[in-house]
């Protein structure tokens, strides 16, 4: 290299590195950190237990039972969680609370009951009898399902079932009793070659005539059928109808447009309904995806600010606001600069030959981009923060990236945490004039490739912690899984 080569080069390094060299650094935040090799599968379905109490029990499903981690923050992680089998007629489960009881239980819903596992004395005991258009269904697998719920808000769970023509509410009272009312909305029907399939359609729990009073409502094509709560904590019997006004379609509807059109048709789909602009009325945002390219999508989102008209939830026609973002991936709406008004960011990739080649390599790539709302609810065009994060791919992989914007070090401030590398993640401190630092601060872990990361404020301190969980690492050569399960918890330190 000769000399005016050398120089040019010095100069362009000194032009590059000195910016970052004065920038100020931020401090790294410290963490008790716990970490356990454990002899049972962490890889399934999880959920936190009694986290009201700023000190989690971990249960985590394994096919036909669960392991089970009391008080990981105070009592530390277990080399074996304790196993609790699931009932062998149970098809769903999920958490709740019974009147009487300190501590939350597991509900199970079989095809014609509802049973409840006590963590204290250890037992299952049945509930109460449902019927149920489960009954019918020959083969299954336990999995999570939404039908335990806090319907009138009251602090104890409440159970929701569908038969062949009818939904079902079992409203539990002081006296641990449950109180069956019935719902006149029918299951969805699907036809195809394997004959009839029901199943409910998609459940929203809000408040759709202004009481502050959450009532139930079925969204059905481009409308929502909603089941008023009464003032004593009970629900009309009859729906009442919400227009969305978004030309959302049903499936049949769509497919005979598509096919009668000589243009193409965007499929519209509702992203979220929830209280964008705080002010108590919760609002629709549906999402159009369009294609852009050969192998690209653009996805517009359509947002309708909820009002009330003559007592009842109603939205425009026309959208009042517009929002877009490239790619496939996921949506989040959450206040990131303490505005009280929802954000939202994008986590999402551009579908093509880059990515293709990339996920061939091991890891792909996905863009993380912020959007601010406005006081006048209008979101930025452009992005008022972006990054990448790194996500494992894998034949046997269930992994996804660690991305999440909570408060890490206490200042009330949300911060983002961001996976960067296989062995590595940063944390980006939020700012009062800039969503997140310019640079993040970098911490050195293994990330998971089987398993995932978790993000809570496990010890009630007001600050995030993190847990790890990985997963046997799968030996493609020699076809088996080779190492143990493993439990990393960091707990935020003073």
């Amino acid at each position: 290299m000769n000399y005016p080569a050398k120089l040019l080069l010095a100069c362009l390094s000194v032009t590059f590195i000195s910016p970052l060299a004065l920038a100020k650094k931020s401090t790294k935040l410290p963490f008790d950190k716990q970490q356990i090799n454990v002899e049972q599968d962490i890889t399934g379905k999880l959920l936190y237990l009694n986290d009201e109490n700023k000190d989690a029990d971990l249960l985590i499903q394994q096919d036909e039972h669960f392991a089970y981690y009391p008080n990981i923050a105070t009592g530390g992680l277990l080399k074996e969680g304790q196993q609790v089998d699931i009932p062998q007629q149970a098809q769903f489960y999920n958490k709740g609370r019974l009147a009487g009881e300190a501590k939350e239980v597991l509900f199970y819903l079989t095809a014609d009951k509802v049973m409840a596992y006590n963590f204290t004395n250890k037992t299952t005991q049945e509930l109460f009898s449902v019927d149920s258009f489960y009954h019918y269904q020959q083969e299954y697998k336990v999995k999570f399902s939404d039908f335990v719920f806090d319907a009138n808000g009251d602090g104890l769970s409440d159970v929701i079932t569908y038969s062949l023509d009818a939904s079902h509410l079992y409203l539990q009272n002081k006296q641990g009793e449950f109180v069956h009312q019935t719902l006149n909305m029918s299951p969805r029907v699907s036809r195809s070659s394997k004959g009839l399939t029901f199943s409910s359609y998609t459940m929203h729990h809000i408040d759709i005539n202004g009481d502050e009073r959450k009532d139930i409502s079925f969204q059905v094509d481009d409308q929502l059928l909603a089941f008023v709560q009464q003032s004593d904590g009970n629900f009309a019997a009859d729906a009442t109808k919400v227009a969305l006004n978004a030309g959302i379609l049903s499936a049949l509807s769509y497919e005979k447009l598509k096919k009668a059109s000589t243009e193409k048709i965007a499929r519209v789909n509702i992203e979220a309904i929830e209280d964008l602009n705080n002010d108590g009325i919760v609002d629709l945002i549906t999402k159009e995806k369009i294609r852009s390219g050969m192998m690209s999508f653009e996805n517009e989102l359509m947002i309708r600010f909820g009002y009330l008209e003559k007592g009842l939830l109603s939205f425009h026609q026309k959208a009042d606001g517009k929002a877009t973002f490239k790619g496939e991936g996921d949506l989040t709406f959450k206040d990131i600069n303490n505005d009280g008004l929802k954000d939202y960011y994008s986590t999402s990739a551009e579908v093509g030959l880059g990515m293709l080649m990339s996920a061939m390599s091991g890891s792909v790539d996905l863009d993380v981009r912020f959007y601010l709302m406005d006081n006048a609810g209008k979101y930025s065009k452009k992005p008022a923060f972006e990054s990448e994060i790194e996500v494992a791919i894998s034949d046997d992989s269930s992994a996804m990236g660690l991305n999440q914007v909570e408060d890490f070090n206490g200042d009330g401030l949300p911060d983002l945490v961001i996976q960067t590398d296989d062995d590595e993640f940063k944390i980006f401190h939020g700012g009062s004039k800039k969503v997140f630092a310019r640079r993040g601060t970098s911490y050195d872990i293994d990330m998971p490739v089987k398993g995932r990361t978790e993000v809570k404020d496990f010890n009630g301190d007001g600050k995030a912690d993190l847990l790890f969980l990985h997963g046997k690492k799968y030996d493609s050569d020699d076809e088996k899984y080779i190492g143990k399960d493993q439990l990393i918890l960091w707990l935020s330190a003073e």
